[in-house]
């Protein structure tokens, strides 16, 4: 695995793209009597329900977002990838629960970071060319990168962007990693093309670390 002093995870989420999603439907009762979330699970704070949006966090790390267009479940996590993230189940059987909402696409997302001292510097020292682009006058100090990967019919983005976490209130620089893997839904009733993009998120995984190793020089 990543060492987990250089490359740290945040959050895993899964997020599933409707043209109709209904957020009056998410409570916390809605989800316990459908057997979406397991029995014993505790609310972190009180739920908002409301036409454009509701939000239901719970003390295990997990927040489930309900948007006219979208699904979001995120996955608090503790530095390292889950085995068996709870983000999939959950997200999985809200989809099942609904099969006649319009779904037009998944997102098989990661979060973290990664220590440097001076992240604008590494960015620009790993990403871009020596130039007149970043010479006097100009004095380049900052960069934002974006990659984007055909893996057929799924679309990858990686982006990478200098940040700060803080540590008992002192602030660390670091560079964010955030990587999307978009799945276009073409079928109706979609939801078990949903759910078996879901269920395929260790290849992403894969996928993913491999970039980690290559775009960040990290061994895996």
């Amino acid at each position: 695995m990543i060492d987990k002093r250089e490359f740290q995870l945040r959050t895993f989420s899964v997020v599933v793209v409707a043209k109709n999603h209904n957020p009056s439907l998410l409570n916390p009762d809605f989800l316990l009597i459908r057997h979406i979330v397991p029995d014993g699970y505790e609310l972190a704070e009180p739920p908002i329900t409301t036409p454009p949006v509701a939000i239901v966090k719970y003390k295990q790390g997990i927040s489930i977002t309900v948007e006219m267009e979208k699904l979001q479940v995120i996955e608090t996590t503790a530095g390292e990838f889950p085995e068996s993230p709870l983000a999939t189940d959950i997200a999985s059987k809200y989809v099942h629960t609904l099969p006649h909402v319009r779904y037009t696409g998944v997102g098989i997302n990661w979060s973290g970071f990664l220590r440097k001292k001076d992240p604008d510097l590494w960015i620009c020292n790993r990403f871009l060319s020596k130039g007149p682009w970043r010479d006097d006058p100009h004095k380049l100090v900052s960069s934002v990168v974006r990659l984007t990967y055909d893996l057929g019919n799924i679309r990858c983005n990686l982006s990478l962007a200098s940040g700060q976490i803080f540590e008992e209130e002192t602030p660390i620089p670091v560079v964010t990693v955030d990587v999307n893997y978009h799945h276009d839904i073409t079928a109706y009733p979609g939801d078990d093309d949903v759910v078996g993009v879901i269920n395929c998120w260790k290849d992403r995984l894969h996928h993913f670390l491999l970039l980690i190793r290559d775009v960040l020089d990290l061994e895996a």
